[in-house]
């Protein structure tokens, strides 16, 4: 069987409400619906990008309590997505065992928040792993928030993972320094932002796709936000 060139893992959470969302400031049971739909467009989102590179892997690394299931949550997700728990004391670990899960030659590792993140972004990051001319040993997408949304790699490096303060403004500017300790070659793409407070769901707007499921659950639950009358 041969190996798949390219592959992305968006990683992400049940949508219990109460536990996902909480900073938007809703309803827990808006936030969690909200939640599902940005996950949904995002994978959305892979799915195009991984029609304009001729096909890959695409994989769902859902966050499970004691009492879940890989099966509770197919759904969530398009059916033809692979589905595998997160694993793994803190982010870094969950983040790196992601990556390691795919098993395609080129993977990157996303956020599941991030609806209006272009396919063209995804590909652009796929393809700094897959040239033979780019002399990158990862590659990262930053967030405005000082983290990152995307990331990949050419070969596992624990080293990016390892003394991060995670969910930190500094997080991006801590796995630079990370790099350069290891003597590793990054590729810093241009920033774009996840969904995590009004303010987000405010700058979205304008950059959904208006059929998208989060436009629809926008327009669904008007009556929560103030954008509405203005």
């Amino acid at each position: 069987m041969s190996i798949p060139p390219f592959g992305a893992v968006v990683m992400g959470k049940a949508p219990i409400p109460g536990a996902v969302k909480t900073r938007l400031q809703l309803p827990a049971s808006v936030a969690a619906d909200l939640y599902c739909a940005f996950l949904w467009d995002t994978c959305r989102q892979v799915d195009a990008a991984m029609a304009q590179l001729g096909g890959g892997i695409r994989m769902f690394a859902c966050a499970l309590s004691d009492n879940d299931s890989v099966d509770a949550i197919r759904g969530l997700v398009p059916k033809d997505w692979i589905l595998v728990p997160q694993q793994g004391i803190d982010l870094g670990e969950r983040m790196r065992n992601a990556w390691r899960a795919s098993p395609a030659k080129a993977t990157v590792v996303m956020g599941s928040d991030i609806p209006t993140f272009p396919s063209e972004r995804v590909v652009e990051a796929l393809n700094v792993l897959h040239r033979p001319s780019e002399h990158s040993d990862a590659v990262f997408v930053p967030a405005d928030d000082g983290g990152y949304m995307l990331f990949g790699l050419r070969q596992d490096a624990p080293a990016l993972f390892e003394g991060i303060s995670w969910s930190t403004p500094e997080v991006m500017a801590l796995t630079e320094q990370a790099a350069a300790r290891a003597g590793l070659r990054i590729t810093v793409l241009k920033p774009h932002y996840d969904v995590d407070t009004p303010a987000d769901v405010k700058r979205m707007r304008s950059d959904l796709d208006p059929d998208s499921r989060t436009a629809r659950a926008l327009t669904h639950y008007a009556q929560w936000f103030d954008f509405h009358t203005r």
